[in-house]
């Protein structure tokens, strides 16, 4: 009888751990429930993470597609300044398996967050649903008639 609640008791110590959502997992989620028809038939069947490397030329499209090919002079030294510093630049997909209510039925599907980090900050870029890559320079849009995830700050940063 000892053993057994032993067992239990350490059962239910471990139970709460490593059990909060990282970040930038949750943010996507959050998204997710904002454009979809019905978040309360939403059901997240798996999340996989996958992380690596990027480059100062990723940065560098982020900010030409806000500039609309144009990018500033000052925004021009921050990249360089970037450069000189060999700022560590990485980039981290969530994809979410998941399940929703649709117009005809449940709708199984695959959502993808692209984030690039870098000075210490991390973005979200892109958002994939039902086909369509939305990038960061169309999120206003995006968020005109739906909340922005409580996760992201108005520079779509992960807080």
């Amino acid at each position: 009888m000892k053993r057994f609640l032993l067992f239990a008791s350490m059962a239910i110590a471990l139970s709460g751990c490593g059990l909060s959502t990282p970040k930038d997992e949750q943010v996507c989620i959050d998204l997710l429930k904002e454009v979809v028809s019905s978040p309360e038939g939403l059901v997240i069947n798996r999340v996989e993470r996958t992380e690596g490397n990027a480059s100062l030329n990723d940065i560098r499209e982020l900010y030409s597609k806000w500039f609309d090919g144009d990018i500033p002079p000052a925004t021009l030294r921050l990249l360089d300044l970037y450069e000189r510093n060999n700022v560590d630049i990485s980039q981290t997909f969530v994809s979410l398996d998941a399940t929703y209510d649709g117009r005809v039925g449940k709708v199984r599907e695959n959502v993808l967050c692209r984030y690039l980090s870098y000075d210490d900050k991390k973005e979200l870029i892109s958002f994939t649903f039902q086909g369509q890559d939305i990038e960061q320079h169309k999120f206003l849009n995006l968020f005109l008639m739906r909340n922005r995830p409580s996760g992201l700050d108005s520079n779509y940063r992960v807080r």
